[in-house]
Parts: C-alpha cells; structure tokens; sequence
C-alpha cells in the first residue's frame, strides 16, 4: 500500500484543489478499507463538485459524498471505501486507481492518482469426472492469486492402477483445467 501518501492533483485554472490519501494498509477480500480525498473550492463562486472513482470495478467503491457544494475558498474532506469482493476477480497484489472530481462551473475535472493493495486468499475445488469412456480431474482455482497445484491418485485396490497426465498444474485466478486420468 502506499501508506497514506497524499497525491495532489490541480487543474490549469486553479479552481479546484485535489489530494488524496491512498489506504494506509492492505486489505484481505471482503474486507473494507478507506482512502480520504480533500477537496478545496479556489474558485470565486460556490462550485457544485462531482466525485468518482476510476479504475476500480464500481461494485467495489462507496463514496461518502459522491456530489459537493463548496462556498469559495472552503475545503472538505470525503471518505472512499473500498471493499473487494471474495472472488478471483479481486487479484492480489496492487491496484493503481485514480478520484476524479468534476467542476459543476466549469466542467474541469481534477484527477488524483493512488493505490490499493488486496491481500491473497487460497481457495480451489478439484472432482474426479468421468466423460464419455475415460477419467479426468477437474481443477479450478477459486482464490485470487496464481497458484501451483500437485496432483497424486491413490487406490486402495490392489489390482487398478492410475496415472495422471500431469502431476502438477499452475493455475491464475479462477483458471480451470481438467488432467486426463488413465485407470487400468
């Protein structure tokens, strides 16, 4: 995470004054974190501001204020949560996001750049299926993080053997792959 690095931002005419503090620590799946923006009206009338975040999946953004009037000169603080779903689509590692905010004036927007970092989570579900007149193993990585799965079959009858096509497989989030399984 980017510790609670502030990431100013401005536009050309001066009227709005951006910064924000990205989430301080890294977030674990369908948990939440916050980031804070700080905006300033510099402008001389009372400007109505809209607010976004881009480069996040919206599902996974509730803004405080998403709209804001601010009087000329004032400044005010809005709380970002963000909260990642329980799925592969939440990978692991660093999300580079940016806050948009929008001049309801004159129609500038102000963007302001910062990150959150997810947490990795291990989840997978392997099944032995039969199609058709043979055997596979189906394995699907159901966690958010590239992972590396050893595969083995044992029988407590004496008298089958098995073999599997591959004794590992590296799967990415919410990768499948189905090892074909020869049984005599």
């Amino acid at each position: 995470a980017v510790g609670g690095r502030s990431a100013p931002g401005d536009d050309s005419q001066g009227t709005i004054g951006v910064s924000l503090a990205s989430p301080a620590s890294p977030v674990a799946v369908g948990q939440a974190t916050t980031a804070t923006i700080v905006v300033q009206n510099r402008g001389g009338v009372v400007d109505q501001l809209t607010i976004s975040v881009v480069d996040l999946p919206a599902s996974w953004v509730r803004i405080s204020r998403p709209t804001l009037s601010l009087v000329a000169g004032a400044r005010d603080e809005v709380t970002i949560v963000i909260q990642p779903p329980r799925s592969p689509e939440s990978t692991a590692g660093e999300h580079p996001f940016s806050v948009a905010v929008v001049s309801g004036d004159n129609g500038r927007e102000v963007r302001v750049l910062g990150t959150c970092t997810i947490l990795p989570f291990d989840a997978f579900n392997a099944t032995l299926q039969q199609q058709g007149g043979g055997y596979h193993v189906a394995v699907e990585n159901q966690g958010n993080s590239t992972m590396t799965y050893a595969l083995s079959v044992t029988s407590d009858a004496d008298n089958i053997t098995s073999r599997l096509d591959r004794e590992s497989v590296e799967l990415a989030p919410g990768g499948t792959i189905a090892v074909p399984l020869a049984v005599a």
